[in-house]
């Protein structure tokens, strides 16, 4: 049996992003999400807490409760931390329209200038109050996967492992400049993770389905791609509503689309979280 998370990234980046979010689950084939906790508000703890642990899977499929894991952050909002050398979050060279803006050796050099302890302070900050709000939590990722980058790869291992959390792997940018990333998953880097004790999925689909011509179609052709036995999880950004960026309506469709979930519940596939890894 091959075993999939079905993740929806950025929780707490927009209301269209939640809702999106909260109705793939409810209504699609999603199973996991992380938040951006940073961008909340934290007078609402309970708020969120109980919104996320109120969805009812309503879309006929056998799958758990909506997972949740932190979306550690450096690229967008606020920092948390008051030891942060910037008062808000950027990415090297946002919106300019440069090569360089997804060009992983760019990134890695505007990186380099942070400390390992300003960005522990930051990353401890934001777990701590994802575990704060959501209770448990079960996995680590980035924004933009910059958890790929030095010295944030150290610092994001570290508190994996003394967090006892599962991660999503290293996905550097590659040297071509693809306009929201061409993000290159190394299986030499998930074997390092498996070696250090800590969980991580056998493989990860970071394709961008939305900027493909049928991204039905093309996602369902990577599942059949995953050997049997195996893990693996399938990134998506999902939203929904008026203001709700195109690209990600587009991944929402594919998320809820009855040919979707009649393909995942006909074959021999496990929906699941972090947790089941």
């Amino acid at each position: 049996m091959r075993k999939i998370v079905i993740q929806g990234d950025d929780w707490g980046y927009s209301e269209e992003t939640n809702a999106g979010i909260e109705y793939a689950y409810e209504h699609g084939i999603l199973t996991e999400t992380t938040a951006m906790v940073n961008l909340l508000d934290k007078n609402k703890k309970s708020e969120y807490r109980n919104r996320i642990g109120g969805l009812i899977n309503k879309s006929g499929l056998r799958k758990p409760e909506l997972g949740i894991g932190i979306h550690l952050n450096v690229t967008y909002g606020k920092p948390i931390s008051l030891n942060w050398p910037q008062p808000e979050f950027t990415r090297p060279y946002k919106g300019t329209g440069k090569p360089e803006e997804w060009i992983g050796s760019a990134w890695q050099m505007y990186f380099s200038k942070f400390t390992p302890t300003q960005i522990e302070d930051e990353y401890r900050r934001q777990i701590e109050l994802g575990m704060e709000i959501f209770g448990n939590i079960d996995h680590l990722d980035s924004h933009h996967f910059s958890a790929a980058y030095n010295p944030l790869k150290q610092v994001y291992k570290k508190l994996a492992k003394e967090y006892r959390l599962a991660v999503r792997p290293y996905a550097s940018l590659s040297e071509k400049p693809v306009y929201g990333g061409d993000f290159i998953v190394r299986k030499v880097d998930i074997n390092k993770i498996k070696n250090a004790g800590i969980k991580i999925a056998d493989n990860y689909i970071l394709k961008l389905f939305f900027n493909e011509k049928d991204p039905i179609k093309s996602f369902l052709r990577e599942v059949d791609r995953i050997d049997d036995g195996k893990t693996a999880e399938v990134m998506f950004h999902p939203a929904k509503g008026q203001k709700a960026d195109n690209w990600r309506i587009i991944d929402l469709k594919t998320l809820i689309d009855k040919n979707t979930l009649h393909y995942l519940g006909n074959k021999n596939i496990q929906l699941i979280t972090y947790k089941d890894l």
